[in-house]
């Protein structure tokens, strides 16, 4: 249970004035290694130290890293669910 308690406390704040974009949270990332092999989660990022980039929203729903097993629900934000249903509409 104490995997979800001051979740917000790891994420980075904005810089003053600006105000941070929403979008998936930082710590629901999925990394993929340069040669583009399987994603991993974020705890296999941080702890493995290896060249992976973060993918963006484009991945939405239940995700289980082939490296740990751990399973997190990846969820739209307002503007990534109004961008899904205007493109499904073309």
């Amino acid at each position: 249970m104490g995997l979800f308690f001051n979740r917000h406390k790891k994420e980075t704040p904005a810089p003053a004035g600006e105000v941070k974009p929403k979008g998936l949270r930082e710590d629901h990332g999925l990394y993929y290694e340069e040669k583009g092999t399987k994603p991993i989660c974020t705890y296999c990022y941080q702890t493995k130290h290896e060249t992976y980039t973060l993918d963006g929203p484009s991945f939405i729903g239940l995700y289980t890293c082939p490296n740990c097993g751990r399973q997190f629900q990846r969820r739209p934000d307002e503007p990534f669910a109004k961008e899904a249903k205007e493109e499904e509409k073309h």
